[in-house]
């Protein structure tokens, strides 16, 4: 995929009035604002008519990745006429019976949706380059309601802003001894071997070409047990927004939470050095702190 290295820093900015009546139905804190502001204003930057500018969006379920995204797009259509496209991770999820399949062939843990090896790379590598070279791209929609993609395609002709988000966006694999010991109850009695986690960890590898956008924000969690808050009210948002039936009780949430565990926690390691941008939230999903990912050094 070609790297464009056109973004050099982000551009720091206090929203203006404008900004932030157009942001009202965001996130209203501060830093929040200043940060959609801040990075919608990058972005225009980096436009200079032979390239098309990507961000990323990375962190663990709950972090408010597809909310930012959102608003960032918003602002940037409303503020300033221009088009972005969101490119979302969980839209990619491979079918139920294409995980079913996996299952039987690779390891029963592969049925449940969520780790690398659960998506399709390919069908995602080729809509970003299509998007990056101004061409179009036929994007599919994941109904997690239902657990499998749903029929209907989402059609874009082209953009001036690809906006990529996911929960493990940028992540590299762990090393292999880290892999030896369990870390929670479902690898301790669903993964004996660590053949699954292994094999996530090498699928992981295979995810790295889409990995090299121009800005890559990592949204910080206070702890892994706000990831199980955060993760149960979704899907309590959800089932109430579709009426469904089908969505977790508590007990799933926490044992589906367990599958994002390993890699999420090693992100919380690894990522803050390797990520442009490092915004920390709050229990309540305010953001408290923005830093630069090179050195660590506050800039809000």
């Amino acid at each position: 995929m070609p790297c464009h290295h056109f973004v050099v820093n982000f551009i720091e900015q206090q929203a203006s009035g404008r900004e932030q009546a157009i942001l009202r139905e965001f996130p209203a804190d501060p830093l929040y604002v200043d940060l959609v502001a801040g990075l919608a204003a990058t972005a225009m930057e980096g436009m200079d008519g032979s390239v098309i500018p990507t961000l990323a969006l990375a962190g663990s379920q709950g972090t408010g990745k597809s909310t930012l995204a959102q608003a960032l797009q918003h602002l940037l259509r409303e503020q300033y006429g221009r088009q972005a496209t969101i490119l979302s991770l969980d839209d990619f999820y491979l079918t139920r019976a294409e995980r079913h399949r996996l299952a039987e062939q690779v390891h029963p843990l592969l049925r449940t949706r969520g780790v690398p090896g659960t998506h399709d790379v390919t069908r995602l590598h080729d809509a970003l380059l299509a998007l990056q070279r101004g061409e179009s791209a036929d994007l599919p929609v994941f109904d997690k309601s239902r657990d499998d993609r749903a029929e209907a395609t989402r059609f874009v002709v082209s953009t001036d802003v690809i906006i990529c988000e996911g929960w493990c966006w940028g992540a590299r694999p762990e090393p292999e001894e880290s892999l030896r010991l369990p870390i929670n109850d479902l690898e301790v009695f669903e993964d004996v071997d660590g053949h699954w986690r292994r094999y996530v960890n090498h699928q992981l590898s295979g995810y790295q070409p889409l990995f090299s956008q121009d800005l890559l924000v990592y949204l910080r969690v206070p702890s892994m047990e706000q990831v199980f808050a955060w993760r149960w009210q979704q899907e309590q948002d959800l089932k109430k927004a579709t009426g469904s039936t089908s969505t977790m009780d508590k007990g799933q949430v926490t044992q589906f939470i367990q599958f994002y565990e390993r890699l999420t926690r090693w992100m919380l390691l690894d990522m803050p050095a390797r990520s442009d941008l490092i915004a920390s939230l709050d229990d309540q999903h305010r953001v408290v702190k923005v830093e630069r990912g090179t050195d660590s050094g506050s800039i809000q």
